[in-house]
């Protein structure tokens, strides 16, 4: 099953099917312009991170304690997790990766492939719950 793997800075996982435009999934699930932040190479090459370019600028935005963890660096808001091809073109997440990475978590829907738009609209609703709560 190819899928982006989202990590949302609340600790949700979700695995989001790819669209026919990357970039425009990609805009979409770091709610803004995307920034690449390259994961550092372990077991799985050519794994890539993508999150919201003004994310920790603007304040929009908390701390993403699982994937500031993966990625080695501070990072908020909602990280999306990649591969590319020998082109560099995007690509959905390399499997093992994605397995690894949720073996532990539980994942949204059960671990079901959700649309880009099911996905923001699920982490929409989870925000607008935590703003309710404080």
């Amino acid at each position: 099953m190819e899928h982006y793997l989202v990590i949302d800075d609340d600790g949700s996982v979700y695995k989001v099917k790819p669209g026919a435009d990357s970039l425009a999934d990609l805009q979409a699930l770091v709610i803004g312009r995307i920034e690449l932040i390259r994961v550092p190479q372990n077991l799985f090459k050519s794994v890539d991170a993508w999150v919201n370019e003004e994310g920790l600028i603007a304040g929009d935005f908390v701390y993403n304690f699982l994937g500031s963890y993966i990625c080695g660096t501070d990072l908020v808001g909602p990280v999306v997790f990649t591969s590319c091809d020998d082109e560099g073109n995007t690509t959905p997440v390399i499997d093992g990766f994605s397995r690894n990475i949720t073996q532990e978590c539980e994942v949204f829907g059960n671990g079901e492939l959700l649309t880009v738009e099911t996905c923001v609209a699920a982490m929409a609703a989870m925000r607008e719950r935590s703003a309710a709560s404080v």
